[in-house]
């Protein structure tokens, strides 16, 4: 991302598939956890551990407002 305080924007620079198609991470992360991004469902919820901390093995924005599983973990963590 680029931000430009002048005009109150920001640009994306590196990104899923952009500027080139074969791009998956544009952070270059270590630990690239895209293919997860798609499981929204959560259903197999569970932290893996990795060199710097945990990561979750999907992307819970639609079930972390429902999910008394999610919060029991991060609470008994």
């Amino acid at each position: 991302m680029k931000s430009d305080y002048q005009n109150n924007s920001i640009s994306l620079i590196r990104g899923h598939n952009f500027p080139e198609f074969d791009i998956v991470n544009g952070f270059d992360w270590e630990y690239d956890d895209s293919f997860f991004e798609y499981n929204v469902d959560c259903k197999e919820m569970q932290f893996d551990r990795i060199d710097n901390g945990w990561m979750l093995n999907c992307y819970p924005e639609n079930a972390i407002h429902q999910s008394k599983v999610l919060l029991k973990m991060i609470k008994d963590f």
